[in-house]
């Protein structure tokens, strides 16, 4: 399956967000500037549905063949509907995909995901800073995930102050308080 990124305008009104996700993450891990990079994601509103399946289907589906759990497309549809749908572009182009919803307790990361191209080069610490700076927003002290138990976005998770609560058929559930 060929992924392709998804280019075009329309960043909407999360500047304030994502300034105030940038500047925390700077303070919390303790560096200023660009960390080198020649880049900073930006989050808008997703519009791409297409996209945004097939880069979960891309990248989840190693993790869906050891588990034998099969794709459910009307379950996407309809959380498609339910969930905060976020793309995390780069110079305008979807590079990625950041899902959230909420109950009366927490927030809840539900996806998360980068291309391949990507990958490790500080995107996916970026998109966590901006969920955090969403649920604070929101007045939520708590954020959770769950994540496949064999994924390597684990040891991410963990670096950035999440906790594994419980694991059960290769899923971790974690969390992190906020405030």
């Amino acid at each position: 399956m060929e992924l392709q990124a998804a280019c075009r305008g329309g960043s909407f009104a999360v500047e304030s967000v994502a300034a105030f996700a940038w500047n925390g993450w700077q303070a919390w891990s303790g560096i200023s500037g660009n960390l080198g990079l020649e880049y900073a994601p930006t989050f808008r509103h997703a519009k791409n549905k297409g996209f945004v399946e097939q880069l979960t289907l891309r990248n989840m589906e190693p993790y869906y063949k050891e588990l034998g759990i099969r794709w459910d497309h009307a379950l996407f549809d309809e959380n498609w509907k339910e969930f905060e749908n976020y793309e995390i572009a780069i110079d305008e182009c979807a590079i990625g995909t950041l899902r959230l919803s909420h109950d009366s307790c927490a927030y809840y990361i539900r996806d998360l995901q980068i291309a391949p191209d990507w990958q490790n080069k500080g995107v996916g610490s970026q998109a966590i800073s901006f969920a955090i700076a969403v649920a604070q927003k929101e007045g939520f002290q708590l954020l959770r995930l769950r994540v496949f138990c064999a994924n390597p976005a684990v040891a991410l998770y963990e670096r950035l102050g999440f906790r594994i609560c419980k694991t059960e058929v290769g899923i971790h559930s974690m969390e992190r308080e906020l405030s």
